[in-house]
């Protein structure tokens, strides 16, 4: 589905009021709201800033499930941006998935050894951009944001390229699954272990200067 402008915006909370304990608010103008896997899971924690963040507990696998039609990137341009403290990397930690290794979409997720790594899918074939080994380590905070241009994609941390393995991506032929933060597609594994304040994503392609600007936003929430 071609798609422009911002498509998907995690709402921000603020105030003394717990935000939905089921919902994940859409601030996006097309208002796909998210289920949370089950009440209070994953559960709102208040920052030092004022800001409701989700944590995610990846032992017990929380997941937010969002249909997000307008995420259904194939040969389009896009990005994504997330906000978060990293707690335990694992093997993989999921931040957005819309797909599933083998078959088709893409991902956007974490690797145990710091890598933070973008793949698309296609039947037994995948591409690969990531990170160094390192970029990401357990306690920190983050504004982790990628931008796909065609065949390209680029990793920025704190509104900074850091790419370092660049793959050519191929278009998947479909992403027609629903979109999920913070589990794999089975719903069952690879679970993100932390706190998120902010996940956007956009139609297009932002600039390293809309990275940049983007992240000192974010980085006034804690």
């Amino acid at each position: 589905m071609k798609s422009t402008g911002l498509v998907y915006e995690m709402r921000r909370y603020t105030g003394k009021a717990t935000p939905p304990l089921t919902v994940l608010e859409d601030a996006s103008i097309y208002g796909s709201d998210g289920d949370f896997k089950s009440s209070g899971h994953p559960a709102w924690v208040k920052n030092a800033a004022g800001i409701w963040e989700l944590g995610f507990d990846s032992a017990a696998i929380d997941y937010v499930e969002i249909t997000c039609p307008q995420c259904n990137f194939t040969f389009e341009d896009f990005s994504i941006i997330v906000r978060f403290t990293e707690g335990t990397l694992d093997v993989i930690d999921v931040l957005f998935i819309r797909g599933i290794s083998g078959s088709d979409g893409y991902s956007f997720h974490l690797a145990e050894n710091g890598e933070a790594r973008f793949q698309t899918f296609q039947v037994a074939v995948s591409q690969l951009t990531s990170t160094a080994a390192g970029a990401i380590v357990n306690g920190g905070i983050y504004t982790l944001g990628l931008s796909r241009s065609g065949e390209d994609v680029f990793i920025y941390r704190n509104g900074i390229d850091i790419t370092s393995v660049s793959g050519t991506h191929i278009n998947p032929l479909t992403c027609a699954r629903t979109a999920k933060i913070g589990v794999w597609d089975t719903k069952n594994q690879y679970g993100f272990d932390g706190k998120m304040s902010y996940m956007g994503v956009w139609g297009y392609a932002l600039s390293a200067e809309a990275h940049a600007a983007k992240h000192q936003e974010l980085s006034r929430w804690g």
